[in-house]
Order: C-alpha cells, then sequence, then structure tokens
C-alpha cells in the first residue's frame, strides 16, 4: 500500500492495510480514504489487511465470477469453513481477548482503547459506568493485570511506536499526538515499558526496515 500511495495511483479509491501501519499511513497521506476493513474492493483496487485477510479477499472478488458451488469445493479443500466481511474487525475485540470477564470490564477495556489521549479517564469512565473509582481499578486491575492508567500508557506506547516506525515526525509531536504532557514524560514512559528511548527505538527500526519503491528504486520518505 505505502508503495502505490508513493506511486500516485490510489486516487479516489478507498482501500486498507494493517491495522499496525494505519495510523502512520494517515499521517503520510491524510488525502486517501483509508479504512480498517479487512479487504477493500473498490474500482479495480483490491486491497487487504494482511495474510489472515487474503483468503477473504479472494473468495470476495471471485463470488460474482465463479458459481457458488465450485468456490465451495475451493473453502473445502483450503478447509475454511468460514469467509469474513470486509467490515469485520481486524484486531481482536475486547469481548473476545477478555471472554468471560464482566461486561463491565470489556466495555471499560474499549473506552480505554478508543480514548488513549483522554485525561482523567478513571473519573470520566466511573461517573458514565455509574460506579465508585476504586471499583472500578480494582475490577480493571484483576481482569488485565495492570490499572486503567497503566493500560491507558500501553496503548500509548503502541500507538508511539507505529508512529515511530512509519513516520519522521518530531518525537516531541508523536509525544503530544499520544496524549503525553511532554517529551519527557513520553521518554520516560516509553523507555520504563521497552527498555529504550523512543530515537533509540527509531534508529533501530530504520537499520532493520527500509522500504523501498522497486519501480523507482528509491527509498520511500519517511
Amino acid at each position: 500500500m505505502w508503495l502505490l500511495a508513493y506511486a500516485g495511483v490510489i486516487g479516489q479509491r478507498r482501500c486498507t492495510l494493517h491495522w499496525a501501519d494505519l495510523e502512520a499511513f494517515r499521517q503520510h497521506y491524510p488525502d486517501i480514504n483509508t479504512t480498517a476493513d479487512i479487504f477493500v474492493i473498490d474500482n479495480g483496487l483490491i486491497t487487504c489487511a494482511g495474510l489472515g485477510a487474503v483468503h477473504d479477499m479472494m473468495f470476495a472478488y471471485l463470488a460474482d465470477r465463479f458459481d457458488k458451488s465450485a468456490l465451495d469445493a475451493v473453502m473445502e479443500r483450503l478447509i475454511l469453513d468460514r469467509l469474513r466481511p470486509p467490515n469485520e474487525l481486524q484486531r481482536l475485540a475486547p469481548a473476545f481477548k477478555f471472554r468471560g470477564a464482566n461486561r463491565l470490564l470489556i466495555a471499560a477495556v474499549n473506552r480505554v482503547e478508543s480514548a488513549i489521549t483522554e485525561r482523567n479517564l478513571v473519573e470520566t469512565v466511573s461517573r458514565e459506568f455509574g460506579v465508585s473509582r476504586r471499583w472500578l481499578q480494582a475490577l480493571f486491575k484483576r481482569g488485565t493485570g495492570m490499572t486503567m492508567k497503566e493500560f491507558q500508557i500501553s496503548c500509548r506506547i503502541e500507538r508511539a511506536c507505529q508512529l515511530l516506525s512509519a513516520t519522521s515526525l518530531p518525537i516531541s509531536e508523536i509525544a503530544f499526538m499520544t496524549g503525553f504532557s511532554d517529551g519527557a514524560h513520553f521518554s520516560n514512559s516509553f523507555s520504563h515499558m521497552l527498555g529504550v528511548t523512543p530515537a533509540n527505538y527509531r534508529k533501530g527500526v530504520r537499520q532493520s526496515l527500509t522500504y523501498r519503491a522497486n519501480a523507482f528504486g528509491q527509498s520511500i520518505p519517511l
């Protein structure tokens, strides 16, 4: 997808890519219509979120070109018992990751994952759910092994890793975008969780992963 965007061939068509690259891609190419679908087929452009979505994309593309019985036979040969629709979630939903857990915990996890930059989240969520802060914190700790704040920071660090890996945004800007109060707070939290500074993390990624546009023989600008 990076190569297609760099080559300027996507235009106004919808497309998708792996969730780990989605935020960084949107920073690079804000005018491209990206989605978090597992696959997208739009006017000759066929994209998917990764290897696990290839079968779903392939059968959706072939559905109106081949007889259903023929496709069923291929599915059986590939030991596929289900094809996912394009709008199915790429990432595991909290209800799956914490299956069997209290419904309130699942709702709280979902709330945190969707609001990683929000301040005073414990107070906000406890008020929204009509429970005490202490009870909510105990539930969250028991269910995830982390406090709500620790879980939120882990979500922030995950997002920061994506941006450090695939953009040239200043580290101070990434800190702001991921909800940290300043660069020092970001660096300390990042180093504490991953054992490396944000700058050294980015340096390591750049040394091990090179994105190249082979049609032009040039590196994709990061």
